[in-house]
């Protein structure tokens, strides 16, 4: 990190780190820091990405099957009671 003090046109770098930088200035991060400060849920390995893709498709083809096994009962429910009357 360094700390960067803007004084008029000038620019004085301080390579002491952010904890040091007093109140007013800025303070530059390369994007390893940035990479190391901001824990994104969307960084993810292709492993990673494909375990939670499957588990998705997994869960959708659960509740599709529930569905039709529960629109299959009540077709034969409603088929067996047209036919009693």
């Amino acid at each position: 990190m360094l700390c960067l003090s803007v004084s008029g046109s000038s620019v004085v770098v301080d390579s002491v780190g952010a904890d040091t930088c007093p109140a007013g200035d800025y303070v530059a991060f390369t994007q390893a820091e940035v990479n190391d400060y901001l824990v994104s849920p969307f960084k993810l390995t292709l492993d990673e990405g494909a375990a939670i893709s499957t588990a998705v498709i997994a869960i959708w083809a659960l509740g599709y099957g529930i569905r039709m096994a529960i629109r299959t009962l009540r077709e034969r429910s409603d088929g067996s009671d047209s036919s009693s009357e």
